[in-house]
């Protein structure tokens, strides 16, 4: 499992919420480790779990996309390739007049 930006920021979001909690409760912020680590770990298992499903329905998309330009070839040509010289223009000298 690699940790990715959305799972640091969930893990960042139920951490700070639980000191949300002890700060609105009249409790000292350094109370209450434990829980402050269990909701931190808690959303960021929520943030993988929904990250894994975003995942799965692009890649389910893209699926869905490639079979159907597979399948539908009248309405995707392919692209004719062209050789460089084809592309660029011929090189013409810049007129410069004496301007002595």
């Amino acid at each position: 499992m690699v940790l990715g930006l959305t799972h640091i920021l969930c893990f960042g979001a139920g951490y700070s919420g639980s000191l949300l909690w002890n700060y609105l409760s009249g409790v000292p912020l350094h109370r209450g480790h434990p829980r402050n680590l269990v909701c931190g770990v808690a959303f960021g298992v929520v943030g993988y779990y929904f990250q894994s499903k975003l995942e799965e329905k692009e890649k389910i998309r893209m699926f869905q996309l490639e079979e159907y330009v597979r399948t539908h070839p009248e309405d995707f040509p392919p692209i004719e390739r062209k050789k460089w010289g084809e592309v660029f223009q011929k090189w013409k000298t810049p007129f410069r007049p004496d301007c002595d």
